[in-house]
């Protein structure tokens, strides 16, 4: 392997950040762990208002003026909340997911990078990303995105952002490419040198020990990609239903149990403060919902062994950063915007370890003569929001009464969905989430485990 060629390797996949683990070296692990558990995290960044899919309300709220409603039909029964026809393409699926409503963000801050870095490490101004502490660093790769990671997140040193076209081009040169291992002149010039600056305690010799042990374990990930195969697509744009496959494909090669997705509605605009892209929230909506659907069927769909799907063996999260407003004030409700709104968002979890079917936690504002609690009014007088409404950890349901005060330990918040999950992966209690200034974890949602 040419030294060229070797470094050339390295700009398709950012593998010298992902040496640089604090705690097993890259490639270490060589026995993959008896019973296979994988997560899939598709993430619609911008504030997805997906009240028009699930915890939506009656046409009575537009008639009214209270509600921006652009589908046009009303909607429908579903457990303990109205759904859309936008719904409809997920049915297939039902009983493989369950979804959570009535979920808070972050009651101090409305803007979007403070709200993902809330969801993605549990403080609004960044830290440590929850899906590398699913990943358990047990494979080469704590995680695998379709891009990368514009936020403050502390462990991305093992992420590595691979693209569709990415990753076809990596496995080419891969094949074409000589792993390193010792003897190469290359990986002993590398070796030699690492080992010489990684004398001593300070950071840089540190960092060298780190790159020395990523080094010497780089051929394991090397033969997994080597085996990945050529994409099966090879025209058009961006094909997910292909990448969603080969994502699945490494990690049943062992290189990652994880993937963290960000994704778009296409052409359409997530971010609706204006009327004409609120309008065309029905399309919006779908547009993301085609990628849900796609990921489902093909996880459903493609075997992971004899007698399992790999749904069987993934536990999915979808999500986006917060909610949207009903509408914005002092415009006609034919012809207005929705803004941010981090008191109620909802998630869908579904796959291996998740009850399905189930519909849990509500938001309040279900009707429009509804009596709603001082705690909301105070923080939102002009009735703008849907604000999640108390929960009831112990028995798993929803209050009724009306607090004076907002207590977060009170309400399901991103904290407990992300503890919901560390619990399900065995991650060590001291990684789990708090809800704001509280020295307690946040609460499991038991209800939805199976």
């Amino acid at each position: 392997m040419q030294r060229r060629e070797f470094l050339t390797t390295l700009s398709a996949l950012p593998l010298l950040p992902a040496l640089l683990s604090s705690n097993t070296a890259l490639g270490a692990s060589t026995t993959p762990p008896p019973e296979p558990h994988f997560f899939l995290m598709l993430f619609f960044p911008n504030g997805l208002d997906l009240t028009h899919v699930w915890d939506s309300r009656p046409l009575a709220f537009k008639a009214a003026g209270l509600r921006a409603e652009n589908f046009g039909v009303e909607p429908v029964p579903y457990g303990n909340t109205l759904v859309t026809s936008a719904f409809d393409p997920l049915r297939t699926y039902a009983n493989r997911f369950s979804i959570v409503r009535g979920v808070w963000m972050s009651p101090d801050f409305d803007g979007h990078q403070q709200n993902v870095n809330l969801m993605l490490s549990g403080n609004p101004f960044g830290g440590s990303f929850f899906v590398p502490h699913l990943n358990g660093n047990t494979t080469p790769l704590d995680s695998i995105t379709n891009r990368g990671i514009p936020y403050p997140l502390n462990n991305l040193s093992k992420v590595a952002p691979l693209s569709r076209t990415t990753l076809n081009t990596l496995q080419e040169r891969v094949s074409r490419s000589q792993a390193l291992v010792a003897g190469n002149p290359l990986f002993e010039a590398l070796k030699n040198r690492y080992q010489a600056v990684g004398l001593g305690s300070s950071r840089m010799a540190l960092g060298s020990q780190l790159l020395y042990g990523g080094l010497t374990g780089q051929t394991e990930l090397h033969s997994q990609l080597g085996q990945l195969g050529p994409d099966p697509v090879t025209t058009g744009g961006e094909n997910f239903a292909a990448y969603v496959g080969r994502l699945m494909n490494l990690m049943k090669l062992h290189s990652t149990r994880t993937a963290y997705l960000s994704l778009t509605a296409g052409g359409q605009t997530i971010d609706t403060h204006d009327s004409e892209s609120t309008k065309q929230t029905p399309k919006t909506v779908q547009k993301c919902l085609d990628s849900v659907v796609t990921a489902f069927k093909v996880l459903s769909e493609t075997p992971f062994d004899s007698t399992r799907s790999f749904l069987d063996v993934t536990t999915v999260l979808v999500g986006t950063e917060f909610g949207r407003t009903n509408r914005q004030v002092g415009r006609p409700i034919d012809d207005t915007g929705t803004d941010h709104n981090p008191y109620n968002n909802s998630f869908l979890i579904g796959g291996k370890g998740i009850r399905g079917g189930l519909t849990i936690g509500a938001s309040d504002f279900e009707t429009v003569n509804e009596t709603l609690s001082p705690a909301r009014l105070k923080i939102d007088p002009q009735k703008l929001n849907l604000m999640g409404r108390p929960f009831d950890f112990a028995s798993q349901t929803v209050r009724t009464d009306l607090p004076p005060t907002v207590n977060l330990s009170d309400y399901i918040t991103s904290a407990s969905i992300v503890n919901t999950l560390c619990s399900l992966f065995n991650v060590d209690p001291s990684l789990w989430r708090k809800n704001g200034k509280e020295t307690v974890n946040a609460p499991v949602l038991t209800s939805i485990l199976a």
